[in-house]
């Protein structure tokens, strides 16, 4: 989770460097808070750890169909977001991030990078944008952990996630 900032990081400077200038600060915090949290936990955890065997299954990212799907959902997004700023204005917007991020930050970070590369959205707006999708998304990994996973799992994975989030809103806020 520590990891998703700064690959949002690089996906809007792909599209917006001045956007990715304005939300470098508080992703990197966030990020070097749950990489150190990680570690710590880490750490702690080594004394504790109990060898038992289980399978990993990796899927390859970069495979077609799962390509696909992103693009689709990137298209849908983005047409969800210019269409909600359209009737809604930023309100419009907002919503389209939350529900974007249910699902995935990854679609609507580049879809309101897009837009304020283009002049539809400010900086601002855009980075608020990234920061509710992150924040929605959080929400369904917790739920996630809870449900599929054991109650001190999602207690310490939403604090972790929280803790982020809340460096990131904090400096955001403040820059």
């Amino acid at each position: 989770n520590a990891v998703q900032y700064p690959r949002l990081l690089l996906l809007v400077w792909a599209v917006d460097a001045s956007l990715a200038a304005r939300i470098a600060p508080p992703f990197l915090a966030a990020a070097a808070l749950g990489a150190g949290g990680a570690a710590l936990f880490d750490r702690l955890g080594r004394k504790k750890a109990v060898d038992e065997p289980h399978e990993l299954v990796f899927t390859n990212p970069y495979s077609f169909w799962p390509a696909c799907k992103f693009a689709l959902l990137f298209v849908v997004v983005l047409a969800g977001a210019k269409l909600a700023e359209s009737w809604l204005g930023m309100e419009g917007v907002y919503m389209v991030s939350a529900l974007a991020g249910l699902a995935d930050a990854s679609a609507i970070s580049l879809s309101v990078a897009d837009m304020a590369h283009t002049g539809i959205l400010s900086s601002n707006a855009a980075a608020w944008s990234v920061v509710i999708a992150i924040a929605t998304n959080a929400l369904v990994k917790s739920v996630l952990a809870l449900v599929n996973g054991t109650r001190a799992i999602a207690l310490w994975l939403t604090g972790g996630l929280v803790a982020m989030l809340a460096v990131a809103v904090g400096l955001l806020a403040l820059l």
